[in-house]
């Protein structure tokens, strides 16, 4: 269990490192159990993205009108756990043949704390185009695309700052990080869509 000052201490080192703040990494607890625990970002940013998704679903009826909610659901949460795990154990391997073993507790820890603060940036524009996209098409997607580019940055500056490499190393992990959650939520679309 997660005490609440560490819940706290890891979503403040996060903060920190949206300000780019190479001592951030201070607030991180980088060891085996600190790791573990990080992965309760996960609970505090999933109803947030349970509103998302459920407002998803009802926003596009033409789509989602015949398939069953549990369906629905049980793809969701698949597709949720994927994102948190599969670059993690696979960052474990990239680590390793790049020397900074080390460094991998570290950064998977600052993360995933990330995560809460990625959320704050995409939850307004995403709550945005969701909403009000149909009447108004392009604005919320300009916003909502502004911001994923703000995560980007805020996630290159991590690796580049905790794995203390160069910039087109952490901008390839960013890219490799990227791709990983693309390709879970295109097979969790083909997944609610198979018949």
């Amino acid at each position: 269990m997660i005490s609440s000052r560490e819940l706290m201490t890891g979503i403040y080192g996060a903060w920190r490192f949206l300000h780019f703040d190479r001592a951030a990494v201070q607030y991180i607890d980088s060891s085996l159990d600190g790791v573990w625990k990080s992965f309760y970002a996960a609970l505090v940013i999933l109803p947030a993205v349970i509103v998302l998704r459920a407002l998803l679903v009802t926003t596009n009826p033409d789509i989602f009108a015949d398939i069953q909610t549990s369906r629905i659901a049980i793809v969701f949460m698949l597709d949720y756990v994927f994102q948190w795990v599969l670059f993690p154990l696979l960052m474990f391997y990239i680590a390793d043949a790049m020397g900074r073993s080390r460094q991998y507790a570290s950064f998977i820890a600052a993360r995933n704390w990330s995560h809460t603060i990625q959320l704050m940036i995409i939850f307004p524009p995403a709550l945005l185009v969701l909403m009000i996209s149909n009447e108004n098409p392009g604005s919320p997607e300009m916003l909502l695309l502004v911001a994923h580019m703000a995560t980007w940055i805020y996630g290159w500056f991590i690796a580049r700052t905790v794995l203390d490499i160069s910039g087109l190393a952490a901008a390839l992990i960013v890219l490799t990080d990227l791709t990983i959650g693309l390709l879970v939520s295109l097979i969790g679309e083909l997944l609610v869509r198979a018949v």
